[in-house]
């Protein structure tokens, strides 16, 4: 997730290491999650995927997984240890932090600062 956010650089954002108010939802300077697309995308073509909303992410949350999970593209546990996904990127109402932020949300949790991606591959034809 974070390198896909990221889109392949090492700074704090994509877009660098400080956070101006005018690439993102977040930091509070709008008071609710805006539509897809009203920021420009990132260097992969992801649009929001600082800010905005916290991602609800399919992986699974542990404790103690990431401490013993391998560097290059964790996946998360197979099962949970509890009954929670993890959230990644922050959203509306948060501090920028950076993009590194993640949090846990139970299964059964819902709000207005809580979203998921969706994603569909796209084949282009020869």
């Amino acid at each position: 997730w974070e390198y896909a956010c990221r889109a392949g650089t090492t700074t704090r954002f994509e877009f660098g290491e400080q956070f101006d108010g005018t690439a993102a939802n977040m930091n509070r300077t709008r008071s609710h999650p805006l539509p897809c697309g009203s920021f420009a995308p990132n260097r992969f073509g992801l649009f929001d995927m600082h800010g905005n909303v916290l991602e609800w992410c399919s992986d699974w949350h542990s404790p103690t997984w990431y401490s013993n999970s391998p560097v290059k593209n964790p996946r998360g546990p197979e099962s949970p240890d509890e009954d929670h996904h993890v959230l990644r990127g922050g959203g509306w109402g948060f501090p920028a932090a950076s993009c590194s932020f993640r949090d846990r949300i139970s299964t059964f949790m819902k709000g207005p600062s809580h979203g998921f991606r969706v994603v569909c591959e796209i084949h282009r034809q020869k």
